[in-house]
Parts: C-alpha cells; structure tokens; sequence
C-alpha cells in the first residue's frame, strides 16, 4: 500500500518549528523541577504555569479525557502516568511526555 506523501506549507512547517521549540523549553524546564522531594502534581502545576504564560494548550489534557497537560510515568510504570501526589525518590526514573 502507497500513500502519497503529505507536503505542508510554509506556515504549517514554522508553526511545528515553532511548537518544537515550546516544547523543548517546557520539557527542560520541567526536567530542572524533577528532583526528590517534588510530587507529579506539582511538575504537572509547573507546566500548566508555563502553558498560561504562553497562551498555549497541552496536546493531552482533554484527550479522551485524560486530565493533565503531562504524561508523567515513574520506575515501572510505563507510559499515560497521571500527574498525582507521588513524590519523587532518590534513584526513580522518571519519564516526561508532554
């Protein structure tokens, strides 16, 4: 099966250079925010500050309902983790998708 291939306009390629860029900063800085002693929620709180500030919307929240801007999933929990009360460990490993 061939499909032909999908050609974007101009305005459509800047608009996702663009969104790259919104996200790597958000991922960032949620990357600095994720040590022990912080909880999902707040990592999830931190994002929905940064998505006001920029007039922006998350692609998740929403999403056949799920309630967060953030997937964030810890140790073996492996993907669509709900922000919650868990509070980071020394040595989890945490996944952010956003």
């Amino acid at each position: 099966m061939s499909h032909a291939p999908i050609i974007k306009s101009s305005k459509q390629i800047q608009n996702i250079k663009t969104a790259g860029e919104y996200l790597n900063e958000l991922l960032l800085l949620i990357a600095q925010h994720a040590q022990p002693g912080i909880s999902l929620i707040e990592l999830e709180q931190e994002a929905e500050q940064f998505l006001k500030f920029h007039n922006l919307q998350g692609s998740f929240k929403g999403y056949n309902g799920f309630p967060a801007n953030l997937c964030l999933s810890v140790n073996d929990c492996v993907v669509h983790g709900i922000p919650d009360q868990t509070v980071l460990q020394t040595g989890d490993l945490l996944k952010i998708d956003a």
